[in-house]
């Protein structure tokens, strides 16, 4: 149980640090890989923002159907 919880955000704790150390030692196509590595955590946000506003709009819904 305690690993399915921590998983994501192990994963995305080490993709992190991995994009940190590979943009701050490197220039060309590791500040890119570096980049897109820090840009995973943020999509992640984004993705798990857009589908609880989802959900909260889909339960209003069918709480105004319910009246």
């Amino acid at each position: 149980m305690m690993r399915s919880v921590f998983a994501i955000p192990a994963i995305l704790a080490v993709t992190s640090l991995f994009g940190l150390i590979v943009a701050l030692t490197g220039e060309g196509w590791r500040d890119v890989l570096g980049i897109f590595a820090l840009s995973l955590p943020l999509l992640a946000v984004a993705h798990a923002w857009t589908k609880a506003s989802q959900t909260r709009s889909s339960a209003r819904t069918r709480e105004k159907q319910r009246r």
